[in-house]
């Protein structure tokens, strides 16, 4: 199993490339895959799929809350998905459309040194009537309305970015307790599809601050979709002019809301973190293998000690050399492809060729001991043939 860990703005996701085989059952994957415990770690998961239409898009993107329900996408980690799809070949293009649950995006990628640097995505125009957010409430729109929430009145403008948000504005966000007002809002009745909650202090006229409680995912660093609702909002109450720099936990984002076009722009890095293969099926074979063999071994020592005992220990021996030495190759394929997470951000390319050179000699010694492995077998299946006749002797 192959998956790349990946990054923008903090906003950390766990990406599958399904273009040539599907993924059963993702929804079970995301919540195994993203615990911070006993998982790999992150905000969800998200998929690389073939797209529906090829002539209306040249990817398609499934994203997965970490509670395993299947979200209509994330703004922050679609820029991960252009920067995939092109870091790993699969397009030449730096305009790619992405199919999502939300629509098809257009993104523009930036790159340098052969790699997507930033993207900048076409979210598309802000929906603002209720019956398309959704929220429950009379009138063509819902902004800055008083909305009581765990014995307090908070004004709240609700927008949708292809999901819900429900933003707030206010001071003092750094000491808010997100944790216990988060789950209030988003679960809130008025919310039909439960809801995205931001909170937003203004900087200035050109600068906004975030904190975000995402929809089946809790607190993030980073919510794309969010900060660009929000300065949807800002915009409509007031506070801020059209372009605006969000600072959010994981980082900052340029944020842009076209008047000529009504869509929304939004300007961010993307960060590959780390990419693992699991080869686990060969290390698994060699493990029944060797289990096997042993007990064949004993039983052979057990009806013919003195004829088969050397050649026995010495045949243990070199299965037991064969299956520690192919699985020290994968465990030093995992521990030395960790270990680009430390150098993943700012380095020379150079540094990636010798990983990549790394990888390839690891690859070829895994492949030896595997061909060292069928002539094992072959000698086994000798030696098997010997001690049937010599049980059958006996």
């Amino acid at each position: 199993m192959r998956f790349t860990k990946m990054q923008a703005a903090g906003n950390d996701y766990v990406y599958m490339d399904t273009l040539k085989a599907p993924i059963s059952s993702p929804e079970g994957l995301a919540r195994r895959i993203s615990d911070r415990h006993f998982g790999v770690g992150s905000d969800g998961l998200i998929l690389i799929c073939p797209p529906s239409d090829p002539g209306e898009a040249d990817f398609r993107m499934r994203m997965f809350n970490a509670d395993g329900s299947e979200a209509e996408m994330c703004g922050n980690g679609i820029r991960c998905v252009g920067k995939y799809v092109y870091d790993n070949g699969h397009t030449d293009k730096e305009q790619v459309r992405i199919e999502t649950l939300a629509g098809v995006l257009t993104l523009r990628l930036h790159v340098s040194g052969g790699k997507v640097e930033t993207v900048t995505v076409d979210m598309g125009e802000p929906r603002l009537a209720p019956k398309d957010i959704p929220v429950s409430g009379p009138g063509e729109d819902f902004i800055n309305r008083p909305l009581r929430v765990q014995g307090r009145v908070w004004n709240v403008t609700a927008v949708s970015m292809g999901n819900p948000h429900a933003v707030v504005f206010m001071h003092g966000i750094d000491n808010l307790d997100l944790s216990g007002i988060g789950p209030q809002f988003e679960h809130h009745p008025l919310f039909p599809r439960r809801t995205n909650t931001e909170f937003v202090e203004v900087v200035g006229r050109h600068h906004l601050k975030m904190r975000v409680w995402e929809r089946g995912a809790g607190e993030t660093l980073a919510c794309g979709r969010g900060a660009c609702a929000s300065v949807v909002a800002a915009v409509l109450t007031g506070n801020t002019e059209r372009k605006v720099r969000m600072k959010l936990l994981g980082g900052e984002l340029d944020i842009e809301w076209d008047k000529a076009t009504n869509h929304v722009f939004m300007t961010g890095g993307a960060v590959t973190v780390f990419a693992l293969l699991i080869t686990y099926t060969k290390s698994i074979w060699f493990g029944c293998f060797g289990t096997l063999l042993a007990a064949l071994l004993i039983a052979a020592l057990l009806y013919k000690p003195r004829v088969l005992r050397r050649r026995a220990a010495l045949l243990f021996a070199a299965v037991i050399v064969l299956v520690v030495g192919y699985n020290s190759l994968c465990l030093g394929n995992t521990v030395f492809t960790r270990a680009l997470h430390h150098f993943s951000a700012g380095q020379s390319v150079s540094l990636q060729d010798q990983y990549d050179q790394l990888m390839e000699q690891i690859r070829q010694a895994q492949a030896m001991l595997c061909d060292e492995g069928t002539r094992l077998l072959q000698r086994l299946g000798s030696a098997l043939r010997n001690l049937s006749v010599l049980l059958t002797m006996s």
